[in-house]
């Protein structure tokens, strides 16, 4: 692990035995270290001795104890962090180079199509990765790759806080339950999510690229278009937004003073799946319940939200902040 901060193999495993013991000789160092030739062991130490890891003690015979970690090896992450600061500076202007280039490039490069589920998989990942403020979703069924795997790519951004997520989710693919429980893991590690029926495309946009699905097969996303900085991302932006306002919000759990405190959890689901704008049937696929048996729990749920209709029902859920 420690190579990483430009330490050998060999140095690695030379401090390390150090870190484990007060004070150790040459000889007993290298009977501690069978991996590492015997004649590399001065030569170890002189070099982990330079760069403040190692100190030797005064007395003979001549043995060494390891510097404290935090101390020593705080100092050469703190120089491999301005080294990284560094290379953010180079990319940020290589970026900004490529930008301009691209403002002055042949109309055909502002285009690029990915061919295959492997390579659309691939450029899916990259364009999230590229992400420096936000990352804009429009999520409906086919799915690349084929399957209904979670994104895992934005599971560790949201988790590094790195960017920020908004995805509308079209309402036939949020109503299967696995999709809803990736999304509730979404919701809980910071994304910002709304549901909305008949979602006309799916696409996902990163700051100045976007990524479109073309000629999705039946069960994956085959291939797909890239666009770069133009008026076509722009329209595609202006998409999102217009789409995003006509969204539900899709909230995780409820308001504290929305229900009684011993409200059932299956009441407190109920809620959630109306306010996603599901319909009676498939809420009662969601909860293994018959149609009936939903209808009256929602007509229990007006008496005590004190709503006559369905539509004062869907006005208690905006005022409750759960659409």
């Amino acid at each position: 692990m420690l190579e990483i901060l430009g330490l050998s193999h060999s140095d690695s495993t030379v401090y390390e035995t150090l870190v484990d013991r007060p004070a150790v000789g040459l000889t007993d160092l290298a009977e501690l270290c069978p991996t590492v030739p015997r004649t590399q062991i001065r030569t170890i130490l002189l070099r982990l001795e330079s760069q403040g890891l190692v100190s030797r003690l005064p007395n003979r015979p001549v043995r060494y104890v390891a510097c404290a970690p935090d101390t020593a090896l705080g100092t050469l992450v703190a120089a491999r962090e301005r080294e990284l600061a560094g290379v953010r500076d180079r990319l940020e202007d290589l970026t900004g180079r490529w930008h301009t280039a691209r403002t002055e490039a042949d109309p055909h490069e502002l285009v690029e199509i990915v061919d295959g589920v492997e390579a659309t998989a691939r450029r899916v990942e990259q364009i999230q990765r590229a992400a420096r403020r936000e990352v804009l979703v429009v999520d409906k069924p086919p799915y690349v790759g084929g399957g209904r795997g979670a994104n895992t790519v934005e599971l560790e951004l949201l988790r590094d806080r790195r960017v920020a997520y908004r995805a509308i989710y079209d309402r036939e693919g949020f109503e299967a339950a696995q999709k809803q429980q990736e999304v509730e893991e979404f919701i809980a590690l910071g994304e910002q999510a709304r549901v909305l029926p008949g979602v006309p495309m799916k696409m996902i946009i990163a700051d100045d690229a976007a990524l479109v699905p073309l000629q999705p097969g039946a069960r994956a996303v085959e291939s797909a278009m890239v666009v770069h900085r133009c008026g076509l991302l722009d329209a595609l932006h202006a998409l999102f937004e217009s789409l995003w306002t006509r969204a539900i919000p899709i909230v995780s759990g409820l308001p504290a003073q929305a229900l009684a405190a011993d409200a059932a959890p299956e009441e407190a689901q109920l809620l959630r799946l109306l306010a996603a704008g599901l319909t009676d049937e498939a809420i009662a696929r969601q909860l293994d319940l018959g149609v009936r048996t939903v209808q009256r729990r929602i007509a229990h749920l007006m008496v005590r939200l004190g709503a006559a209709n369905r539509l004062q029902l869907g006005m208690q859920l905006v005022r409750n902040g759960w659409a």
